[in-house]
């Protein structure tokens, strides 16, 4: 489940917003409008460098690998760059320790500290070198001998640093507050002295010599993302989230629903999800369905999960009421129309009546599906349906003889083709191509 290292989640609420190419004025022809998320997660930034003339603030996470611009005056992100890794890197851990413009404003120095995976596996220095101009990033040579540091201590000075951070920013209890803001890089003043950078809220806020205390704007998605789906007309992105907290029975996460309507850049309020889902899908443009964990396990393996799954929940986009409850099946999949299909449970949960038949879902009863019945032996592993609407692919498992993918027209249920592979195949996945 979720932790508070999970340094990954970076959706929800966006502005149109015209950014310039470098973040100094610029000509009409310079700027380029783009959607810029404006957003972070609970992990907050390691280190942050205002430009040479106040207006703009850079900041920087070593564990997210993100490199944010901010418009210092209006509290919001108006750039985002990603820190890469050096090419076949396998192990990158990083943590920074310095970050510098230089005095013209064309360039950015970020400095920190990485594993190096060799016979053994070593600290080395890293350095980034960004062009504000064109926002080009590279990694050069880093200045200096290897960190005097034993790998141990340096491991011990990233879990710090994780801990710190969780404290600022997702309120967590491992340390004071205090010994968290000692742990952590101190931020910057404005170049001319008028403004300071607090650690708080989502990021930080900005203290002037008259003592208020400016907050930024942007929103704080602090939970773990278990899935995510745009609405067919590209208006509102959906947002399963997850948090560290169990729900009041005890036995499922708490969970949230979050939508981003791109038309305003604005996060409707957050939907609580009663039950334990993994899937979000949208039905039609207002209404999406929260499908249950474990609905695609293999029966046949011990630790597959045992009874009913969370009843899949129908909700309405617009109120965040959820219409109906209706029973999941396995690999539950979405239909022109406004329809699912799935399978009988015994195609992924012990425990459960031995059902493997295909069956949609027309709006009120799960109805079989027309054409050849599941034979006997044969498990349902994996559904998919044609861009167009017209075909269905589902994979076939026949005993230990085979695994079959079958296409099938959707309206009748009648075979079209059959492609046989080997009996220990493990479909994971099955999809139609865009065409």
């Amino acid at each position: 489940m979720p932790g508070l290292s999970n340094l990954i989640l970076r959706l929800l609420a966006a502005l149109l917003i015209a950014v310039p190419a470098a973040a100094q004025p610029a000509s009409a022809a310079a700027v380029q409008p783009r959607i810029i998320v404006q957003a972070v997660s609970d992990n907050g930034f390691d280190l942050a460098a205002w430009t040479p003339d106040g207006r703009f603030i850079w900041s920087a996470s070593g564990f997210a690998r993100e490199l944010l611009l901010w418009d210092a005056a209006r509290g919001i992100i108006i750039d985002r760059l990603h820190l890469p890794s050096p090419p076949g890197a396998s192990v990158d851990l990083l943590r920074l320790t310095g970050m510098a413009i230089s005095a013209d404003g064309a360039t950015l120095t970020i400095d920190g500290e990485t594993t190096a995976v060799n016979d053994v596996v070593t600290v080395q220095r890293r350095r980034y070198r960004v062009m504000l101009g064109s926002r080009k990033i590279a990694i050069v040579a880093a200045p200096g001998p290897p960190p005097a540091i034993s790998l141990a201590d340096w491991l011990t000075a990233v879990k710090t640093r994780i801990t710190a951070l969780a404290v600022v920013y997702a309120k967590a209890t491992l340390m004071s507050l205090d010994a968290a803001l000692a742990a952590l890089p101190a931020l910057p003043r404005a170049p001319d002295g008028s403004t300071e950078m607090l650690r708080a809220g989502t990021g930080f806020a900005l203290r002037g010599r008259d003592g208020v205390t400016r907050p930024n704007r942007v929103s704080d998605f602090g939970t773990s993302i278990a899935d995510a789906e745009l609405s067919p007309d590209e208006r509102h992105l959906a947002v399963l989230g997850l948090t560290d907290e169990r729900a009041a029975n005890g036995k499922d996460w708490s969970q949230t629903v979050q939508l981003l309507d791109f038309t305003t850049g604005q996060m409707l309020a957050p939907v609580a999800a009663t039950g334990s889902y993994q899937r979000i899908a949208w039905l039609d443009n207002d209404r999406y369905v929260l499908l249950a964990r474990e609905t695609a396990d293999d029966p046949l393996q011990a630790n597959t999960a045992a009874g009913r799954p969370s009843p899949v929940a129908i909700v309405n986009a617009v109120t965040g009421a959820t219409q109906a409850l209706i029973g999941a099946r396995c690999f539950m999949t979405v239909l022109p129309g406004g329809r699912l299909i799935g399978a009988g449970l015994a195609n992924c949960r012990r425990d459960v009546a031995d059902d493997r038949q295909l069956q949609i879902w027309d709006g009120g009863t799960w109805q079989a599906f027309p054409g050849p019945a599941i034979p006997a032996d044969g498990h349902v592993r994996q559904i998919a349906v044609s861009p167009r609407g017209d075909r269905l692919a589902y994979g076939l498992r026949l005993g230990t003889r085979l695994m079959r993918i079958q296409i099938a027209d959707l309206a009748t249920g009648a075979w079209l083709r059959s492609l046989d592979l080997p009996g220990d195949t493990a479909l994971t996945q099955l999809n139609f191509s865009p065409d």
